[in-house]
């Protein structure tokens, strides 16, 4: 076949004749399957059935700059299984130029490898993926190791990912899981909506710049770390809603003005809420914050809540408060202590004090 059909029917794997019987080895297949799509143009349908996958692969768009659409039967449905790759990266969507408008869709991606399993852009995060929508794809690695990561994104800018499913197979309800099942590299004003679960840790925010993206609905279980973030550059991320069942629901140890709002935060038992709250903004209706013992006099607390509170103070013997770089000339009284600011009481005799989270 010297032209793939038009974008109605989809130029198939089938047609590079690819058997995706879970059998044969189709690894040459679906390479000539994408060269032809990158040559020709058209759109790929990837075939209900198993394709097996020996040797890395680079879907380079680089001759398709102005978009690409590949689509299969369903999850679990169309089943790209690339586990007999050990080394490298078994699945990389790159290009040398700026890329705009591609569209995946309806498939799964297994890999079982101590790395990324999937990647999206570049390890030097020089990509450029612009405007591209990935719709209900499972990313699974199964190497179940502490390197391991389902997905990882090099550089994604406001594209969409809906419905997309991740996870490294190391999920743990005790705080031992393994792996990232979403990592995020290079990403700006981006969608995520998904499940990133049954790993160390669902959502993990790191390396380069990783700002202004929503994370809406998102569903991380059985795992260590429901969302971490220790990137300085990642700023002005908003998490809206979804459930974090884990022994940390939050560990954000560096970044700044990242939000996250109404969320339900479950921990497994000896977990926490909240470890790190360097840039956190929590907006938790209708919970309360944990009222800490009062230190000794002069001795800084650190509002590691993740969210801003009012500090009742009454009683005893007080002579000054501070709250970040704010004195007060009170010796009871309230005032209002940010995230991450540290509060400090004087006193000779120890008052009592109420925390309560701020709306």
């Amino acid at each position: 076949m010297s032209v793939p059909p038009g974008p109605a029917l989809g130029y198939s794997p089938i047609d590079a004749g690819a058997k995706c019987n879970g059998k044969t080895d189709d690894t040459a297949a679906i390479q000539a399957w994408w060269s032809t799509l990158m040559r020709l143009g058209g759109a790929g349908a990837l075939p209900p059935g198993t394709c097996i996958v020996r040797s890395p692969l680079v879907w380079d768009m680089s001759q398709r700059p102005d978009g690409v659409r590949i689509a299969g039967a369903g999850q679990g449905q169309s089943v790209l299984d690339l586990r007999a790759v050990r080394a490298g990266t078994p699945l990389l969507i790159t290009g040398n130029r700026a890329l705009f408008y591609g569209d995946f869709s309806d498939f799964t991606v297994l890999t079982d490898t101590a790395g990324a399993g999937v990647q999206l852009g570049k390890s030097d995060l020089t990509d450029a993926i612009n405007g591209f929508t990935f719709a209900r794809i499972e990313f699974k690695n199964v190497a179940n190791d502490t390197a391991t990561v389902a997905l990882r994104i090099n550089g994604c800018f406001n594209c969409d990912f809906q419905g997309v499913v991740a996870n490294t197979g190391g999920g743990s309800t005790t705080g031992n899981g393994k792996g990232v099942s979403l990592q995020v590299r290079y990403a700006a004003f981006s969608r995520f909506m998904g499940s990133f679960s049954n790993a160390g840790t669902g959502v993990h925010l790191t390396g380069g710049y990783v700002f202004g993206n929503v994370f809406e609905a998102v569903d991380a279980e059985v795992v260590n770390t429901g969302i971490s973030i220790d990137s300085p550059r990642a700023e002005r991320n908003t998490f809206i809603g979804g459930q974090f069942v884990a022994m940390t629901g939050l560990d954000f140890k560096a970044g700044s003005a990242n939000v996250v709002t109404n969320p339900n935060i479950s921990p497994y038992p000896g977990g926490v809420p909240v470890a790190g709250s360097a840039g956190l903004w929590l907006q938790q209706f209708g919970a309360e914050v944990a009222t800490p013992p009062v230190p000794p006099s002069g001795t800084a607390l650190v509002n590691s809540t993740g969210r801003s509170v009012l500090v009742v103070v009454s009683g005893g013997a007080v002579s000054g408060m501070s709250a970040g770089a704010s004195v007060y000339s009170l010796t009871q009284g309230t005032i209002a202590v940010r995230p991450g600011e540290a509060v400090t009481l004087v006193y000779t005799a120890a008052p009592v004090w109420d925390w309560r989270a701020m709306p």
